[in-house]
């Protein structure tokens, strides 16, 4: 390896300065076992790992209460709407069909999934 390194370095001998010239004897490559360096990286970063979980969770916890306001919102809107459609005498058919796809009931479990996968990233991640 250290030889590619050194073909590495005299490939780019002019882009080199004096000073990086005159340290070219001294330059060396050191290598370590791949399977030490990730448990020294996870002891080194597990702590601001936890907090970056944590912010994040936060900050996905303030976006669902937003989401579930905004849906809360327009529902109450909607059931305004269908109570007059219902008062001026709209069949019920003719109000299920002005309901938009998706926006009917919305399923309480449409982010299971990902925060299982997400759960799952985390866990291999830290150990």
């Amino acid at each position: 390896m250290r030889v590619a390194l050194k073909q590495w370095l005299r490939s780019h001998w002019n882009e080199m300065s004096a000073g990086d010239r005159a340290k070219f004897p001294a330059q060396t490559l050191f290598l370590s076992p791949a399977g030490g360096g990730i448990a020294a990286m996870r002891e080194k970063y597990e702590h601001w790992l936890q907090i970056l979980m944590a912010v994040t969770g936060f900050v996905l916890l303030i976006v669902c209460a937003n989401v579930a306001n905004l849906m809360l919102v327009r529902g109450m809107e909607r059931r305004r709407q269908t109570s007059l459609s219902l008062a001026l005498g709209a069949r019920t058919s003719r109000i299920v069909r002005q309901v938009p796809p998706g926006r009917g009931s919305p399923l309480p479990l449409e982010g299971h999934p990902a925060t299982r996968i997400a759960t799952l990233r985390v866990r291999l991640t830290i150990g």
